[in-house]
């Protein structure tokens, strides 16, 4: 549970680094650039981001998956196979892409920018694109290498070396330069990367032998099979559902939704982070040890409780605090839908800690059908439903599809053997009560803001209290006695 919690803080430190880094980089284009320079670089990172994820294929979390099976039974040779495999294989679409951006650079401008002549951006965006498929590759290794901590401090160092680089070229630049920060953004985490997979993944070098190379390959491409599309459908299935918004109630509905959905996306970011780089490799080297598999998830499901539910409602208390420092009071209706999407969201984690074991048993179809009803259900539940109940439609759909998939997927992990454990079922329970109460302290109470966080602050603390262990709680007490005590030495 100690090195659990402590892989949570290091997540936090990854996705605080990547939040600093974004808003740094936003607010360095809107001050040298204005609206028109941020909606350019935000236009060129959504297209490299889009096409690099389409690269891979979906392999991603397989090779994390491989490489962290690889490990347990100490088949180094197989992994250092495997890893030569996806970086040719990666490397190989990354170059027909570049090939494709050379070829075809001002009809991509066009359609991408509106503008031919910003066709040498494109070629400048596809060297940044092969980069992040090769980053894919060394960030797959790190995570699959259970070396969570030299990722993070790589990607920490990366970004701060990044943001430098991106304040001195738009200046020295201006818009060339906020788009060229994009390729030397890659290039510096690929640098980053590089280095701590030197330093931490120590592998032998095999002989190249084409039907072993074949074998890893072949087994690469299972995942692929299936996890393309699962990680295909979710942006597909938001693309849709803003669609319907801004046809059904116009582009404001859309524009005060997305805080919501960024704020989540913020979030929800470290839950996924945590889980591809910690979680997931650690039930993958369990194996078949269905007594390690459960034990590694139900630690899972009960770090991201105690750090997620008392912060999320908190959250939601202080939206109307928070939405105009980030943006300005005309979205501060946002605020009303926050506590569904909170609500949605914790279902969500506990959900995805269930879930985690069936990649590395190979359950791909249960997967797909969660993703489909999570995407599409979620689509076909909301969308009949924003003229009668506006944006509220939105979050309401998004939790009552939650629970049905939670329940779902509860009910399958049983019959695979998994049982959450009874202080697990226990924090369950009470989190239902206390996240009910507390979004009603935030919303309904009628309580101002200031108070409603100070009710709320208490209850938190009385449910971190209430909920964990003897055994947990004399862990909190004994670290914090031993940070003290080096207070008091003379």
């Amino acid at each position: 549970m100690k090195e659990t919690l402590l892989a949570y803080l290091f997540m936090s430190i990854r996705q605080g680094a990547t939040l600093i880094f974004s808003i740094a980089r936003s607010k360095i284009l809107a001050i040298t650039l204005g609206a028109p320079g941020v909606g350019l670089v935000a236009q060129a990172n959504t297209l490299i981001e889009t096409l690099a994820e389409m690269a891979v294929l979906g392999t991603g979390p397989g090779i994390n998956s491989m490489l962290a099976r690889m490990k347990a039974d100490q088949r180094l040779e197989e992994a250092a196979r495997l890893i030569r495999v996806a970086f040719l294989l990666y490397t190989s679409i990354g170059l027909v892409l570049l090939l494709v951006g050379l070829a075809f650079a001002e009809p991509v401008a066009i359609w991408a920018f509106n503008d031919a002549s910003l066709a040498p951006y494109i070629i400048v965006l596809s060297v940044a694109i092969l980069l992040i498929i090769q980053n894919r590759v060394l960030i797959n290794t790190l995570r699959g290498w259970l070396e969570w901590r030299a990722y993070i401090i790589a990607v920490a160092i990366g970004y701060l070396i990044s943001t430098l680089s991106t304040v001195g070229l738009v200046y020295w630049l201006g818009k060339p330069g906020a788009v060229f920060s994009l390729l030397a953004t890659q290039l510096v985490m690929y640098i980053a990367y590089q280095v701590a997979v030197r330093l931490r993944v120590v592998l032998p070098n095999p002989a190249f032998d084409l039907p072993a190379e074949q074998a890893q390959l072949k087994q690469l491409l299972r995942f692929a099979s299936v996890l393309f599309f699962v990680q295909l459908i979710t942006p597909v299935a938001e693309l849709i559902l803003r669609a319907a918004i801004i046809r059904g109630l116009g582009l404001s509905a859309s524009g005060i939704y997305q805080v919501v959905w960024g704020v989540s996306k913020m979030y929800m970011g470290f839950v996924v982070e945590t889980k591809v780089s910690y979680t997931l490799p650690r039930v993958s080297a369990a194996g078949d040890d269905l007594q390690a598999r459960t034990l590694i998830q139900n630690q899972a499901i009960r770090s991201s409780l105690f750090l997620l539910g008392p912060g999320l409602v908190l959250l939601a208390t202080a939206w109307s605090l928070w939405i105009p420092l980030l943006y300005s009071n005309d979205f501060l209706m946002a605020g009303a839908f926050l506590g569904w999407q909170v609500a949605a969201d914790l279902l969500m984690a506990v959900r995805y800690h269930l879930n985690i074991s069936f990649l590395p048993l190979r359950k791909f179809m249960p997967l797909l059908i969660e993703a489909v009803v999570g995407g599409f259900g979620w689509v076909l539940l909301a969308e009949p439903l924003l003229p009668v109940l506006g944006l509220m439609a939105v979050p309401v759909s998004g939790l009552i599809i939650q629970v049905i998939l939670f329940i779902a997927t509860l009910l399958y992990q049983y019959r695979l053997g998994f049982r959450i454990s009874s202080e697990n079922a226990f924090l369950v329970a009470g989190m239902i009560l206390f996240v009910a109460g507390g979004l009603w302290v935030a919303g309904a109470s009628g309580l101002g803001m200031w108070l409603a966080l100070l009710v709320n602050a208490i209850l938190s603390g009385a449910f971190l209290l209430a909920l964990s262990t003897p055994a947990e709680k004399a862990k909190v007490l004994g670290s914090l006695q031993a940070r003290l005590a080096v207070f008091r030495k003379p």
